[in-house]
C-alpha cells in the first residue's frame, strides 16, 4: 500500500521501529531512492568492538528469514542421494568423477559448459564421489537462489516481498526439484539473478563494483549453460525499450546513460561466444555467390572440435577474429581502461573454466565458437519432439502459484503504477519482460524440456512475491495505522492465496520426497527408474557374498552404460562390452544387457543364469501430444475421462485412466514408456543367496532349444577379408563377372567397389539431406539391396528413400523409379525396399519389405506386377530375394521364418521352414543366393551364422558363431557367390567383407 499522508507514515514507522526493526517505508517522493550507506566517521575496530558488548537481538524479519533459511537448506539436504541418477545427470557426475580422479575432462558444447563439472569435481575431491555429495553443487546455488538473492533485491520487492519470495523459492516444486539435481539449470539461473541485481543495482547508483558483479556473474553464466544468449536477448531488449522510453533519440544523453553502460558490456563481451549467429545471414549471401555455405551449420553439430582440422575451421576462427576484434574497438571506445580491465575479467574466467586451468587448450574452440554453434545446429532436432505449447502443460501443473501471482503483479502495476515507489516502478516492468520472453524463447526453441520450466518460474515468482507483499503490508497498514479492518475480497484473496500456498506444499512434497523416482511425474524426462538401485542393492549382496567386494566382475553394455557407468565406477573389473558381447567379457557372475542385445546375451550365455528383467530408465506420458480442440471437449464432456484425468493431476494415479485407455500403466513395474535392462545373474550364485531384490522380475529360464543344424555346424575359416574403405554395417553385396566386389555400405549411405584383391577401386553415393523431398539423383538413404544387370549396371534399393537407382559399373547415375507409398497406392510405390534381384530378361524382382509383397518392374523401371499376396504366397516382411538356375524366386520370408518359392510370373511354388529369423528387429533381415546346383544359402543375422539348404529344403550345412574373430560373425546380412563358387558375405557387426571358399556339405 502505497502511504503518502506524512502522518500516516511517521506512525507507521514508529510502530516498526518499537518492534526492534527499521522503517519499511520507502520515501514517496519521485527522486532516486535512498539507500543506506555504511558509517563514515569513527573507527571501524572501535564500532566492531563496542558491538561485541551488546546483547544479541534478532528482529522478527530476521527470525523469520532466518527460519526460513534452515528450512531452504533442511528441505535440499533431505533424501539428497535417494533418487536414482537419471540419464542426463549420470553424465555429469561420470565426467566430473573422472576430473576428480585425474583423467582429465574435454569441454563438449552438448553436455553444456564446464562449471558444472569443475565444481562438482571439486567436490569429489573434498567429500568423495556418490549420489549425494554429487547433487551438492546445486544444491548450495539452489539454497543460494532461495536465501541471498531476495535479500539482494529486497529494495525492489519490499520487507514483505522479500520474505514471500523465499518462502516461494522454498516450496517451488521445480526450484526444489531442481535443487537437488545435478543439471545446469539452478546453476545459470543463480549467475542470471546475481546479474539482474547488479543490473538494478547500477541502474539506480552507478557504482563501478555493480558493473564488476554483472561482468563476473555473466562470464560464470555462459561457462554453465547456452541459455545464456536468450537471457542477454531479454535484458538487451528491455534496456533498450528503456532508452528509448526515457530519453528517445538524444544521443548525447543516452551514451551518459547508466543503460547505455550496461547495454555496451553485454552487445561487447556477449560478441566474444557469439560469432556464429552470423552464419545464417553470411550462408545465405554467400552461397548465392559461390553455391555453397560460408560454414554449414551441421559443421558445428558434432560433440567436439573436428571442425578445427578442415577448411570450415578456418573461417570459423575468422570470424571469431572479427567479433573479437569490432568487440573489442567498441569497448576500447566506450571505456578504454575501464572496459579493459572488465573484459579481462570476464575472458579470465571463461578462458580458466573452458580450458579446465589450461589443461584443455581447445576448451578455447568448444566453447567461444563450439557453444552457440552447436545449439543452434541442434535447434531442428527439437530433442523430446514436444508440441508449442509443451510449456502451458507441464509449467501450470506445478507452478499454479506463481502464475496466478504473476499474473495479479501485472494487473495491479497497471492499474495503481502511478502510486507505486519508483523502485516497483521500474522493476515490475522489467520482470514482467523477463517473464514474457523466456516462455516465448522456449516455447519457440525446437529443444523444449521440463526442466526448462524452471527458467519459466523464477520471473513469476518474484512477481507473485511482489504482489503478495503488497497485498500483505496493504492489510497491515489497514488495520493498525487506521485501526479498523479493511478491504474484504483483499482479505478474501489472501485466504485464497493461503490454501494456493499449502496446494503447492502438497505439490512439491509429492514431487521431491514420494514420487521422486517416478514418471508419474512430468517435472523430468528420461527418468531413471527405482529398478536401477534395486540392481545396485543386489549387485552389493552378491559381492559381499562371494567375498569378492568391489573385485566383482560386472559385465554391461552400451544400452545401459548411462547410468550404470556412474554406479559401477567402483567396481573396477566391471566389463564394458559396448554392442558386440564376447565370451570372455560375458564370463562374469552379473551381466546386464539392453534390448539390443539381449539375444547376443543369451546366445551367449545359454541356461546357466538366472534372468530379471527391471525398467532402467522411463518417461511421461505424453497423451497431451497432438491436441485439439475437439479432443479436449471430448475429453471434458466424459465425466470418466474427466475423473481419471483428475485422479492424475491430484494424486498422479493412472489407474482410471488405464482402464479407460486399455493401456498397463502399473509403476513402477509396468510403463509403456521405458526402455528396459535385463540382469543375469549366474545360477550358483543366486542360490546362494537368501534373497534378491529383483526376486519379482524375474523371468523364465532361456529354454535349451533343440538346434536343428548342430549336427551339419561346421568350423570353416575365411579366405579372405575386406577391412579396408572405412565400411560402416555394410548390408549387402553383388559379385560382377570380372570378380570386382560392390558393397552397399549402408551406414555411409554409399556403395564402395572392390577389386578381387579387396583394394578399394572408388565409391559413390553420399546421404539424402534430412527433409528433402523429393531426394536428389545418386544420394542415398541406408540402402540395403543391389544386385548387376547383363550389362554390368548397379542397381540399388535405396530403402529408406523408398526407391530403386541404376547407375552404371563406374557410379554414374543412369536413372531412378519408385516413391514412398502403400502398396493401395499402386505398384510403383515401395516401403523400405530391401532386396533385389535380376532376371536375365532384365526384369528386376523387388522385395517390397513394408508392404509385404514382391513387385517386377521392367529394366527401365516400369512397374509391371506383384506377386500374389494371400494364400500360401503371404508374404511377412520379404528381405532376400534371388533367381535360381530354373528360373524360380526364392524370397527370405522373415517374420514367416521361411523360404518360399516362386514362378517367375509370381506364383506360389513351395516353402521350407527356417529356425532362426524370430526377432523382429531392424538387424534381423536375412539375405540368400542359390547356386548353380541348386542349393540355397542364407544367412540367420542374429544366429550369427550362415546355412546351406538343398533345393527340397533339407539342411546341408551350418556354419559360423559370435564374434569379432576370423571364422565368427558379427551380424551377417548379404551374401553372394562369387564365379569360382566361392562365398562372399558381408559381417555388418564386425565392418567386414569376408570370403569362404566353396561350401562343402
Amino acid at each position: 500500500m502505497i502511504l503518502n499522508d506524512r502522518l500516516v507514515r511517521r506512525k507507521f514507522t514508529h510502530i516498526y521501529e518499537c518492534l526492534g526493526e527499521t522503517s519499511l517505508v520507502e520515501r514517496a517522493s519521485d527522486t532516486e531512492p535512498q539507500f543506506a550507506n555504511p558509517a563514515r566517521s569513527g573507527s571501524r575496530i572501535l564500532i566492531f568492538l563496542s558491538q561485541l558488548n551488546r546483547p544479541l537481538t534478532i528482529t522478527l524479519e530476521q527470525g523469520i528469514a532466518l527460519t526460513l533459511a534452515c528450512a531452504v537448506i533442511l528441505t535440499r539436504l533431505i533424501g539428497l542421494g535417494e533418487r536414482v541418477m537419471s540419464h542426463d545427470e549420470s553424465l555429469h557426475v561420470y565426467y566430473s568423477w573422472l576430473l576428480a580422479t585425474g583423467k582429465g575432462f574435454i569441454h563438449t558444447p552438448m553436455m553444456h559448459g564446464p562449471f558444472l563439472f569443475e565444481s562438482t569435481a571439486l567436490i569429489n575431491i573434498l567429500l568423495g564421489a556418490n549420489d549425494f555429495t554429487s547433487r551438492l553443487i546445486p544444491l548450495i546455488l539452489g539454497s543460494f537462489i532461495a536465501i541471498v538473492i531476495p535479500q539482494l533485491l529486497k529494495p525492489w520487492l519490499g520487507r514483505s516481498g522479500t520474505l514471500i519470495a523465499s518462502l516461494l523459492f522454498l516450496i517451488s516444486p521445480y526450484v526444489l526439484y531442481y535443487s537437488r539435481y545435478i543439471r545446469h539449470d539452478i546453476l545459470v539461473i543463480a549467475w542470471m539473478l546475481l546479474a539482474v541485481y547488479s543490473i538494478f543495482g547500477y541502474l539506480f547508483q552507478r557504482k563501478e563494483r555493480y558493473l564488476v558483479i554483472f561482468v563476473a556473474a555473466l562470464a560464470l553464466m555462459f561457462s554453465t549453460m547456452e541459455i545464456t544468449f536468450i537471457y542477454l536477448a531479454i535484458f538487451a531488449s528491455y534496456l533498450l525499450v528503456r532508452i528509448g522510453w526515457k530519453y528517445g533519440v538524444r544521443w548525447k544523453v543516452i551514451t551518459t546513460s547508466p543503460e547505455f553502460d550496461l547495454l555496451v558490456l553485454m552487445v561487447t563481451l556477449g560478441a566474444f561466444f557469439s560469432s556464429t549467429i552470423a552464419l545464417p545471414i553470411i550462408n545465405l549471401f554467400f552461397s548465392r555467390l559461390t553455391g555453397a555455405a560460408f560454414v554449414d551449420l551441421s559443421v558445428l553439430g558434432s560433440q567436439g572440435t573436428e571442425w578445427m582440422s578442415n577448411p570450415s575451421g578456418v573461417r570459423l576462427w575468422a570470424l571469431f577474429g572479427v567479433f573479437s576484434v569490432v568487440s573489442t574497438g567498441l569497448g576500447i571506445v566506450w571505456g578504454s581502461q575501464r572496459w579493459l580491465k572488465l573484459a579481462c575479467l570476464f575472458l579470465g574466467i571463461d578462458l580458466l573454466l573452458f580450458t579446465t586451468f589450461f589443461t584443455n587448450p581447445t576448451g578455447i574452440a568448444s566453447g567461444f565458437i563450439g557453444s552457440l554453434g552447436y545449439w543452434l545446429s541442434q535447434q531442428g532436432v527439437a530433442r523430446g519432439g514436444q508440441p508449442w505449447y509443451y510449456f502451458l502443460i507441464v509449467f501450470p501443473i506445478y507452478e499454479y502459484l506463481p502464475l496466478i501471482g504473476g499474473i495479479g503483479a501485472a494487473i495491479l502495476f497497471f492499474i495503481r503504477r502511478k502510486q507505486l515507489p519508483e523502485l516497483a516502478r521500474n522493476f515490475i516492468p522489467f520482470a514482467l519482460w523477463w517473464a514474457a520472453g523466456i516462455f516465448l524463447a522456449l516455447s519457440l526453441a525446437g529443444e523444449k524440456m521440463p526442466w526448462l520450466s524452471t527458467h519459466i518460474t523464477v520471473p513469476f515468482l518474484l512477481l507473485a512475491a511482489w504482489w503478495i507483499g503488497q497485498m500483505v503490508e496493504g492489510i497491515w497498514v489497514d488495520d493498525v495505522i487506521h485501526s479498523k479492518p479493511k478491504g474484504f475480497f483483499k482479505r478474501m484473496g489472501l485466504v485464497a492465496i493461503g490454501i494456493v500456498t499449502l496446494l503447492t506444499m502438497r505439490t512439491s512434497f509429492f514431487v521431491n520426497y514420494i514420487n521422486y523416482d517416478d514418471s508419474t511425474e512430468y517435472i523430468d524426462y528420461a527418468h531413471g527408474a527405482p529398478g536401477v538401485k534395486w540392481v545396485l542393492d543386489d549387485i552389493q549382496s552378491i559381492a559381499t557374498h562371494t567375498g569378492t567386494g568391489e573385485d566383482l566382475k560386472i559385465a554391461y553394455d552400451s544400452d545401459v552404460s548411462w547410468p550404470m557407468s556412474w554406479y559401477l565406477k567402483d567396481y573396477p573389473n566391471s566389463s564394458f562390452y559396448g554392442s558386440q558381447p564376447n565370451r570372455e567379457a560375458l564370463d562374469a557372475p552379473v551381466v546386464l544387457a539392453g534390448p539390443s542385445n539381449w539375444n547376443k546375451v543369451e546366445l551367449m550365455l545359454g541356461s546357466r543364469y538366472h534372468r530379471f528383467e527391471v525398467i532402467r530408465m522411463w518417461w511421461p506420458i505424453e497423451d497431451y501430444k497432438n491436441l485439439t480442440w475437439g479432443r479436449i471437449r471430448k475429453a471434458l464432456a466424459n465425466p470418466d475421462l474427466r475423473a481419471a484425468l483428475w485422479d492424475i493431476l491430484w494424486k498422479r494415479d493412472y489407474t482410471r485412466y488405464s482402464s479407460l485407455t486399455g493401456t498397463s500403466l502399473k509403476p513402477p513395474t509396468d510403463w509403456p514408456l521405458a526402455e528396459k535392462m535385463r540382469v543375469y545373474v549366474r545360477k550358483d550364485i543366486a542360490l546362494q543367496m537368501l534373497s534378491l531384490s529383483l526376486g519379482s522380475s524375474v523371468l523364465a529360464d532361456i529354454p535349451q532349444q533343440a538346434d536343428a543344424y548342430v549336427n551339419i555346424q561346421k568350423t570353416i575359416k575365411p579366405e579372405f577379408v575386406i577391412t579396408t574403405g572405412e565400411l560402416n554395417t555394410p548390408r549387402n553385396l553383388a559379385i560382377s563377372r570380372d570378380g570386382s566386389i560392390y558393397v552397399v555400405d549402408s551406414g555411409n549411405s554409399r556403395i564402395a567397389k572392390y577389386n578381387s584383391q579387396g583394394e578399394l577401386l572408388l565409391s559413390w553415393g553420399s546421404r539424402t539431406p534430412d527433409g528433402q523431398s523429393p531426394p536428389a539423383a545418386g544420394t542415398l538413404n541406408e540402402p540395403w539391396g543391389i544386385a548387376l544387370d547383363g550389362d554390368g549396371n548397379v542397381l540399388v534399393a535405396d530403402t529408406w528413400n523408398h526407391r530403386i537407382q541404376k547407375f552404371d559399373s563406374q557410379g554414374k547415375f543412369v536413372v531412378e523409379w519408385g516413391s514412398s507409398g502403400l502398396a493401395s497406392d499402386g505398384l510403383d510405390r515401395l516401403w523400405g525396399p530391401r532386396g533385389i534381384a535380376v532376371a536375365s530378361d532384365g526384369r528386376l524382382y523387388v522385395t517390397d519389405a513394408g508392404n509385404k509383397r514382391v513387385v517386377v518392374f521392367s529394366s527401365e523401371g516400369t512397374a509391371l506386377f506383384e506377386f500374389a499376396t494371400g494364400g500360401d504366397g503371404q508374404l511377412d516382411e520379404p528381405v532376400g530375394i534371388a533367381l535360381g538356375p530354373e528360373g524360380y524366386i526364392y524370397v527370405a520370408d522373415t517374420w514367416n521364418m521361411r523360404v518360399v518359392v516362386f514362378s517367375p510370373e509370381g506364383k506360389y511354388i513351395s516353402s521350407f521352414n527356417v529356425q532362426g529369423w524370430g526377432s523382429s528387429s531392424v538387424d534381423n533381415k536375412p539375405y540368400l543366393s542359390v547356386g548353380p546346383d541348386n542349393r540355397i544359402y542364407l544367412t540367420d543375422p542374429e544366429g550369427y551364422r550362415v546355412i546351406v539348404f538343398s533345393a527340397s529344403g533339407e539342411p546341408l550345412a551350418a556354419f559360423g558363431q559370435y564374434g569379432p574373430e576370423d571364422g565368427s560373425f558379427g551380424l551377417p546380412n548379404g551374401l553372394a557367390l562369387g564365379p569360382d563358387g566361392s562365398l562372399w558375405i558381408v559381417d555388418a557387426g564386425n565392418n567386414r567383407v569376408v570370403k569362404y571358399p566353396p561350401i562343402q556339405p
